[in-house]
């Protein structure tokens, strides 16, 4: 299954450790470029956040 998310489902996953609960239930997952630069924005203030920047990546 291909999912589309937003900012904030990867945030809070990350903060609660669950991240890799995405990999298990997806197959795929696309976020837009504005979602990408807001998930790096925030990596450089906090970093929880850097986490699911780093899990997305053309290699999911």
């Amino acid at each position: 299954m291909i999912v589309v998310s937003n900012t904030s489902p990867l945030t809070n996953l990350a903060a609660i450790g669950q991240f890799n609960l995405l990999r298990k239930l997806y197959d795929e997952i696309h976020i837009t470029r504005s979602v990408w630069q807001e998930l790096n924005a925030r990596g450089q203030r906090s970093g929880t956040v850097r986490r699911p920047a780093r899990a997305i990546s053309p290699d999911y």
